[in-house]
């Protein structure tokens, strides 16, 4: 099985000042919502009308070695908003496959990057960039979707 990959190339605005999850299984590349506290963030999409606050990021510190991408419940986060652009893994995806090139993305379920029609646009598709994953010594390939996002809380 291929590896989540959530990359980020160029761009974007850091913003991690008291900010932590309200739940567990926020990952970096999922995009995340602004609780009403204001300090708190969810996965986005519980609601069409309800506009992302950016993409979760990261922020774990040399110290800290968790095991795993995924942020438990009061753990502080980096969140990425603004302009830039990213490589994502069709883990990332509503339905689990990768956008066509030049389609609009949009802020799906559970933070899910989707290509369906919601209220709020986040980005775009570019295109495709095949890596290479070490896998038996011998390697694999895989497939991971360049995206522009444009997310302005």
């Amino acid at each position: 099985m291929a590896a989540k990959v959530s990359q980020l190339i160029n761009g974007g605005i850091r913003y991690g000042k008291d900010i932590k999850t309200s739940a567990s299984g926020i990952e970096p590349g999922l995009l995340v919502q602004l609780d009403s506290s204001g300090s708190t963030v969810s996965a986005s999409g519980s609601s069409a009308a309800l506009k992302p606050f950016g993409i979760a990021y990261g922020g774990r510190y040399k110290p800290y070695r968790p095991t795993t991408r995924v942020f438990d419940s009061g753990e502080p986060l980096t969140v990425i908003w603004g302009t830039g652009m990213m490589l994502l893994s069709a883990d990332f995806f509503a339905g689990g496959t990768l956008p066509a090139a030049q389609t609009k993305l949009y802020g799906g379920n559970a933070g899910l990057w989707t290509t369906s029609v919601w209220a709020n646009q986040v980005g775009d598709a570019i295109g495709t960039r095949t890596r290479i994953e070490s896998v038996g010594g011998v390697g694999s390939s895989q497939n991971l979707a360049v995206v522009r996002f444009n997310i302005q809380p």
